[in-house]
């Protein structure tokens, strides 16, 4: 088998035990216990409750201690609770699940040509087709130089 998709093959796998281990489950953000700060004379002044957000459907929270100059850390943190809840365990296991499909589509069936992508006699599409390198450098391949 080609060292491209034995390679994507093992960071399925590699990629699917780690969200099977965080639990799998749904995650969502809960922006309501943020820290609101306000700047007086150089100095912070806190106004809420916890500096932090917390993941509903897990243990995690994201914390945001901002500093003087640092206006947009609390706004970074509030984006990180919801990029983190938005590929959450559930989502990153759906997402796997259509990728090893596609996989599987995109197999070579003769003359190490995909037939998914084109014919083997009148059309070959040299395999791994492109779909199988675009699926794999979303989970990070870099094409030997």
């Amino acid at each position: 088998m080609n060292n491209l998709v034995t390679w994507l093959r093992a960071e399925l796998g590699r990629v699917e035990q780690i969200a099977r281990a965080a639990g799998g489950g749904e995650w969502s953000a809960d922006l309501s216990d943020f820290v609101e700060w306000d700047m007086v004379n150089g100095r912070r002044t806190e106004v809420g409750r916890e500096p932090g957000a917390r993941l509903r459907g897990t243990q995690a929270w994201v914390y945001a201690y901002p500093t003087v100059g640092a206006a947009s850390v609390l706004e970074n943190a509030r984006a990180d609770v919801l990029h983190i809840a938005a590929h959450d365990p559930a989502a990153v296991l759906r997402r796997i699940a259509a990728d090893q499909q596609i996989l599987d589509q995109h197999q070579p069936v003769w003359a190490d040509a995909c037939t998914t992508c084109g014919t083997a006699e009148e059309y070959p599409v040299p395999w791994p087709c492109q779909t199988v390198r675009l699926l794999a450098v979303g989970y990070g391949w870099e094409a030997p130089r």
